[in-house]
This record gives structure tokens, sequence and C-alpha cells, in this order.
């Protein structure tokens, strides 16, 4: 990811890992080195929010639970999610305006890259704008939960299965 704090820590545990070779000489670090040594995380909120669009609201709560292990912030997957969201409604909105332009829904939408929009377009294939009024609606609960002071876990697994995730 782009935790470069927990980058500078991983890379330092297979500095000493290396260093404790025979003779000062250092060792190889091997891939089961790194396998060892290295939290296994390798999820992003974007998987957790193109678990959501898939209708796997527990695979996504699986992968939140993943990012909140490895010490993610809830409120970041949170804010990371609307992003996605909100990216998907604004396409979504646009296609179903009759908008072709990728530049113009790339404008609107806030996306810097426009070559962007045919993955987007792809990903939410089939996929009304009110389903993704409902995801934000869902992820404005988890964040009221997260800012009331409750367990980041519950207010995803609550957020995403006693909401209307089963209107996925």
């Amino acid at each position: 990811g782009s935790d470069s704090a927990r980058l500078a820590s991983e890379l330092e545990k297979l500095s000493l890992h290396a260093d404790r070779g025979s003779a000062g000489a250092g060792r190889p670090i091997t891939a089961e080195a790194v396998r060892a040594l290295v939290g296994g995380v390798s999820t992003s909120s974007l998987a957790v929010g193109d678990a959501l669009l898939a209708g796997r609201p527990a695979d996504a709560i699986a992968l939140v639970d993943a990012l909140l292990a490895a010490n993610e912030p809830a409120l970041r997957i949170v804010a990371a999610l609307s992003s996605q969201i909100r990216g998907w409604l604004w396409v979504a909105l646009l296609d179903q305006a009759g908008q072709q332009d990728v530049n113009a829904i790339a404008k609107a939408a806030g996306i810097g890259n426009p070559k962007r929009i045919y993955v987007m377009r792809k990903q939410i294939r089939g996929q009304r704008p009110a389903s993704f009024l409902r995801l934000l609606s869902q992820l404005l609960e988890v964040e009221a939960a997260l800012k009331r002071g409750g367990a980041a876990a519950d207010a995803f697994r609550d957020g995403f299965l006693l909401g209307d995730a089963g209107a996925w």
C-alpha cells in the first residue's frame, strides 16, 4: 500500500534478518523469509468496495477485518470507500444521462485520468445509481458509529450486514 511508515518497518525487519548471517557476511533475503517476517495483508480499501459492488458483504467484512488488523485507520477505510463509490455514482448517473465523452465524465467525477472511466464502466455495468446511494448511506452509518466511539469491526459489520446490504 501507500503506508511508508509500515514499509520502512518491514524493510528494517528484513535488514535485521539479513544481518544475522554467519561471520557478519549477511545472508540473502529469501521469499520464505519475507513471508515469515512481513505481514500477509495484501488487500486495500478498494478491494472492499469491489466486494460490496459484487454483492458479497461477508467478503467485504473479512477484507475490512484484515485492514484493521494491519492497523489501517477505520476512518481512512471509510474515506477511501466513499471516494470510490462516489466515483461509481457519478459515472452511473452521467451514463444514464447519455453522456459519452469520457473527458467530461472524468472532469465531473473528479477523476484525474479519463482512461479510468472505461474501467469504472466495466465495474458498474448493470448497477443502478440507487444502489450506490444505498451504499453511501450505509457508509455514513459506519462513519457515525465510528465517531460515536463504536468498535471499528462492529461498525463495519453492522453497516454492511444490517444496512441495506441485502439490496445488492
